[in-house]
């Protein structure tokens, strides 16, 4: 193999290679595929320039998303693909940045014919751009993480010590590693190749050996939830939520028939989509399920508020309902509304580019408190702090952290994909969900209107899924309460900062580089 392909080969190779990562997410979780892509992106990046590396590396992030990000189309509807793709193109030219950051960083230390030193700056250079990619523009979107692929691999067990960035950073390194040996092999240079291949092999290794603790350290938690029909694609009118709300009772009292020994109940963001708060129809469908179970049911509503100026708005919440006093304790408002699906960021000029701006009628507000809820468990006498993230919130590791970080023993993830059909979507999230449970040491429950919904332990084992559609119940019965801080709660943010200041620092430092030893080259 050529030390650097030529470059319509090393484009189409890139191309190929973000068609590929994405098999490595869910719902398939093939999580070498992310290894396999990921080297294949090395071997066409290798010995090209950075205008040309942007090149190859937004190809590879462009075609990623694509197809990542596809379920895009089914959110917004109406067979708009405009916003599908734009979206699609941004996020890959944001992913494209990490060509020349990598081959910047290379040069800054002389790193080009020490492949260790360059599958370290590499995995800088991705860590980077994913954290940049994660937090801008619009808060960001951390879809296509490749930590989120791992949940089935062996390197998902590092989560706990580095969260994303580590993960991430060992995904690279491993697919460097072994895409330089598997080229010093051919190239007639066994050993070398051999040495790479191993170093590789005992990162994954030491994944495999690493223990995670998933025993109680609080008591335990017995926990029911539903899963019910959605008419309309979740589009409903305010007599379809207030039945899809009775449904979640009906279906409530069944759970409770079969489990009459739960300690809480759980149903989806949105649940209430009337407010049971201020609409007693509502309100004597949740007191149905509460004194039913007769235990507190944790549920989803919203809040409208109305401004001075007579505009609407609204907060997405998750309250606690006890039975025979209604709600209790303060709601956690969702802290990050998705930009352009729950609220639209400069209306009147993304509405240049298309009309479906305008189904978003209500803008969402972001709430100010931490994603914590707490509920009294009579059982063990005491109250239970339970760290929450609402939907999409799932894929920002420092909301969860924050809530862990505060006392969370457990993790709720409850989520409304009604609208995204029978896309990925949710199955993305359920991984998100897992990858979190790992990283915080803690069970986590996702709770799906209409599914994916899943309940997790806290090495990140699957112990209940439902499928998309499924009208059903489902429990976690004796789930591990867990409070120990995890290094990644304290390590992953800075981390992260870490990353992207030191790949920018290389980057300047590679350019310099560059042009002072141009003249040289030249000559």
């Amino acid at each position: 193999m050529p030390a650097t392909l030529p470059r319509p080969l090393a484009l189409a190779l890139a191309a190929v290679a973000g068609l590929a990562a994405d098999l490595a997410f869910a719902p398939r979780t093939w999580w070498w595929m992310a290894i396999l892509a990921v080297g294949a992106l090395h071997l066409a990046l290798r010995g090209h320039r950075p205008g040309f590396a942007y090149l190859a590396a937004s190809a590879f992030g462009i075609v990623f998303m694509l197809r990542h990000l596809s379920w895009a189309v089914e959110a917004v509807g109406g067979g708009e693909w405009l916003p599908w793709v734009a979206l699609s193109i941004l996020e890959g030219l944001i992913l494209g940045l990490y060509g020349p950051l990598r081959a910047w960083a290379i040069r800054a230390l002389g790193a080009q014919k020490r492949p260790l030193i360059a599958a370290l700056l590499a995995s800088l250079a991705w860590v980077g751009v994913e954290v940049v990619r994660s937090n801008v523009p619009f808060g960001g979107l951390p879809w296509g993480v490749l930590a989120h692929s791992q949940v089935d691999g062996p390197l998902v067990a590092f989560a706990r010590f580095g969260g994303e960035p580590l993960v991430s950073a060992l995904v690279v390194l491993v697919a460097v590693l072994l895409a330089e040996g598997i080229s010093a092999t051919t190239r007639l240079r066994p050993f070398r190749g051999a040495r790479l291949v191993a170093t590789a092999g005992v990162a994954l290794l030491v994944g495999l050996l690493l223990p995670l603790p998933t025993g109680p350290q609080s008591g335990t938690l017995s926990v029911g939830a539903v899963q019910v029909h959605v008419p309309n694609g979740g589009l409903t009118n305010s007599d379809e939520a207030r039945q899809v709300t009775a449904d979640h009772a009906d279906l409530t009292e069944e759970l409770v028939a079969e489990h009459p020994r739960l300690d809480l109940v759980l149903w989806a963001e949105s649940s209430a989509d009337v407010d049971p708060r201020t609409d007693p129809d509502v309100a004597a469908s949740v007191d149905r399920a509460a004194d039913a179970a007769g235990v507190p049911v944790i549920l989803g509503t919203q809040e409208y508020i109305e401004s001075d100026d007579g505009s609407r708005n609204r907060y997405n919440q998750v309250i606690v309902w006890e039975p025979g006093e209604g709600p209790v304790g303060e709601a956690y408002s969702k802290q990050h509304p998705v930009p352009f699906g729950e609220y639209m960021p400069y209306r009147s000029f993304f509405r240049f580019f298309s009309p479906a701006v305008d189904r978003v009628t209500t803008d969402m507000l972001p709430g100010d408190r931490p994603g914590l809820v707490e509920v009294d468990v009579e059982r063990l006498g005491r109250t239970v702090p339970i760290a929450t993230a609402i939907c999409f919130e799932v894929g920002y590791e420092a909301i969860l952290a924050e809530g862990v970080d505060l006392g969370g023993e457990l993790i709720l993830v409850p989520t409304n994909n009604a609208t995204h059909g029978d896309t990925a979507v949710s199955a993305h999230q359920l991984a998100m969900t897992r990858f979190r449970a790992v990283e915080f040491g803690r069970s986590a429950v996702q709770v799906g209107r209409t599914g994916v919904s899943g309940v997790v332990a806290p090495d990140g084992e699957l112990l209940v899924r439902t499928d998309l559609f499924d009208v059903t119940t489902y429990t976690g019965e004796d789930l591990p309460l867990r409070t120990e801080i995890t290094p990644a709660v304290r390590v992953a943010r800075p981390a992260g900062l870490i990353a992207v200041l030191a790949t920018a620092g290389l980057g300047v430092a590679g350019i310099v580089r560059g042009r002072l030893t141009a003249p040289a080259r030249s000559r």
